[in-house]
C-alpha cells in the first residue's frame, strides 16, 4: 500500500495522475513539515513528528483520501471478482436445469425394498 500511496502521489497529471508538479511539491514539504528536530544528549539530532503539524497538515490528508480511494477501488474488483465466481458457479438461465428422476425399474427396486423392510419388521 505504501508504495501505491507514494505512485499516486508522484505520478503527475500529464501521465494520468491526480496532482501537478506544484502539488506534489506542496504536499512533500507538507510531509517534512511535520517533522522537529531535537538535540539528543549526545550531541547528535533527531527528528521527532510533531503530532499537532501531522494532524493538520495537508500531506495527511491528501495521503488519507489516496488511501481511501485505493480501499475502495479494491472493494470494488473484489466485490466483480465475487459476482463473476457466483455467476460461474451458477447454472445460466439458458442451461436447463436437470432434477433427477426415478425410472420404473428404480421404483420398483425402492418399492420391493420397502415391502421386505415392512415384512421383516412385523
Amino acid at each position: 500500500m505504501i508504495e501505491r500511496v507514494f505512485f499516486f502521489l508522484a505520478r503527475d497529471v500529464e501521465h494520468g495522475g491526480k496532482f501537478t508538479d506544484e502539488d506534489f511539491l506542496k504536499i512533500t514539504k507538507s510531509m517534512f513539515s511535520v517533522f522537529d528536530k531535537v538535540n539528543t544528549e549526545a550531541g547528535k539530532f533527531q527528528f521527532r513528528i510533531n503530532e499537532g503539524k501531522f494532524q493538520s497538515s495537508e500531506a495527511r490528508t491528501k495521503i488519507e483520501e489516496i488511501i481511501k480511494e485505493e480501499v475502495e477501488f479494491e472493494e470494488e474488483l473484489e466485490a466483480e471478482e465475487r459476482g463473476e465466481e457466483l455467476k460461474k458457479a451458477l447454472p445460466s438461465e439458458n442451461e436447463p436445469t436437470e432434477t433427477p428422476v426415478a425410472h420404473e425399474d428404480e421404483e420398483d427396486e425402492i418399492e420391493k425394498l420397502r415391502r421386505a423392510t415392512a415384512e421383516s419388521v412385523s
